[in-house]
């Protein structure tokens, strides 16, 4: 009997030190791909954020806008530290041309459609000469889709865009858009331009956008924004923003000095959010024309 204990003593000790040397054996792998994922996690972190200051640097400078624009603000904020908004601003030929733009997805292929976009918008107004708005997101459309179609993949990703160009010399403005409208408040009244029911890129409708023409008035306040506010959900009902509540909030604010405005238009989207996670890049923009 003490001879068999002893072996099952044994067998025991030895099948316990097999245990161990497997389960350190584990451990030391489990420790090894962690310490590689995380690697891998702070590498890729790390070209996020450079990807994140190259498209920083193809928006439009803070100090270029204010050569042009005396009273303005832009609340830009991205879902995934980059983006498929962006906000687009050119001089040429003594005429302004701004625009605020939201492309197919967000994250890194958003971010990859915005530099895309960003360079048929200014191929179209450059290389193409185009002369009204419409013909800008005629040639704007023709640049991506061929940008697209040069692979074996059928790629149909785009952009909705509001687009305006104000002439300083006429005092006038011209407007076009692909989804997303401009709002224009003069003297307290609320003045919308509506945009063609189509993208800036492959789709079904290629018909020509429109050019909407406008006498400016002084003091008159413009408002472009991409469909990431007004899709928020959020409130006690954990619902979207929705546009009337956008247009009711503009309208509220619109007497205010465009910093108030621009910290009001932040503030709201944070306390409607409140838990919730951003479900899509944000870009809205006001100007003052003075």
């Amino acid at each position: 009997m003490q001879t068999i204990l002893l072996i099952i003593n044994l067998i025991l000790l030895i099948t316990i030190l097999i245990f161990v040397l497997r389960f350190k054996k584990s451990k030391s792998r489990f420790e090894s791909k962690k310490q590689d994922f995380e690697i891998k996690k702070s590498e890729l972190t790390d070209s996020i954020m450079n990807a994140e200051r190259i498209q920083r640097a193809v928006l439009p400078a803070k100090d270029t806008m204010d050569r042009f624009l005396e009273e303005y603000f832009i609340f830009y904020r991205p879902k995934d530290i980059v983006s498929g908004d962006f906000y687009w601003f050119e001089y040429y030929n003594c005429k302004l041309y701004i625009a605020v733009a939201d492309c197919t997805g967000h994250g890194v292929p958003g971010a990859m459609m915005s530099l895309i976009c960003n360079n048929a918008l200014l191929r179209a107004l450059y290389d193409d000469a185009s002369e009204t708005t419409g013909e800008l997101l005629n040639n704007t459309r023709a640049h991506v889709i061929d940008n697209l179609s040069k692979g074996k993949f059928n790629v149909n990703d785009g952009m909705d865009i509001s687009l305006c160009c104000v002439d300083f010399l006429e005092y006038s403005l011209e407007w076009s858009g692909a989804n997303n409208p401009i709002w224009i408040i003069r003297n307290g009244e609320f003045i919308e331009l509506k945009p063609n029911k189509f993208c800036v890129g492959k789709d079904i409708n290629h018909e020509p956008f429109v050019t909407h023409n406008l006498k400016l008035s002084e003091n008159d306040l413009i408002y472009m924004f991409s469909d990431g506010y007004k899709d928020q959900f959020g409130g006690t009902d954990n619902k979207k923003f929705l546009s009337k509540r956008l247009k009711e909030m503009i309208i509220g604010i619109s007497k205010m000095p465009m910093e108030e405005q621009s910290t009001i238009v932040e503030e709201n989207l944070k306390n409607w959010m409140g838990n919730n996670i951003q479900v899509d890049d944000i870009c809205v923009m006001g100007i003052k024309l003075v």
